[in-house]
């Protein structure tokens, strides 16, 4: 496939597995000095994914399940926030500025995946009375920023999009 369809699926997860390393391929010749951003934690597979990516002409997907990843939905670290996991603002941000740059079609999935990182902090912040309003604040404006990328190409994000649309409807609602 090509960079603009790898781009697409990266940010539609479960498309190609997101952007996640643990279930792709790499060329080492291609990943050179290439290094994960020691600035971030979570979410740092999607920033390197992008940028390992600009240096890649073509893709191939294998449809075939060959490694198995359970997610516990009810693990502490799911549910926590910590000042490793705010990393992920950082790299999003990096991943959509370097996306801008690029093509503004994949600026735009990339704005969208951004809406539902910020959805998923503001709500870790919310459940655990984490109390930071310029924190806040940043987000609440990123997600007015990002939203209507996240309108337009929600459908390509399963079923993430029916919780980031009502999540944002709540947070509006309550002026959180």
């Amino acid at each position: 496939m090509e960079k603009n369809e790898f781009f697409k699926g990266m940010f539609a997860f479960p498309t190609f597995g997101g952007g996640v390393v643990w279930n792709k391929l790499f060329r080492k010749s291609l990943i050179g000095d290439l290094r994960f951003d020691e600035k971030c934690f979570y979410f740092d597979d999607l920033n390197f994914l992008f940028k390992y990516a600009l240096r890649c002409n073509s893709f191939y997907f294998i449809p075939i399940k060959t490694y198995m990843y359970v997610v516990n939905p009810n693990s502490n670290s799911a549910k926590n926030i910590s000042e490793r996991k705010l990393t992920c603002l950082y790299g999003m941000e990096e991943v959509v500025k370097i996306a801008e740059e690029y093509d503004k079609d994949i600026a735009s999935y990339a704005k969208a995946w951004q809406f539902l990182v910020n959805i998923e902090i503001i709500w870790l912040m919310h459940i655990n009375k984490y109390k930071d309003k310029v924190l806040r604040e940043k987000i609440l404006n990123t997600l007015k920023l990002t939203y209507p990328d996240f309108k337009k190409n929600k459908k390509n994000f399963h079923s993430f999009r029916k919780h980031g649309g009502k999540a944002y409807k709540l947070i509006k609602a309550f002026n959180y």
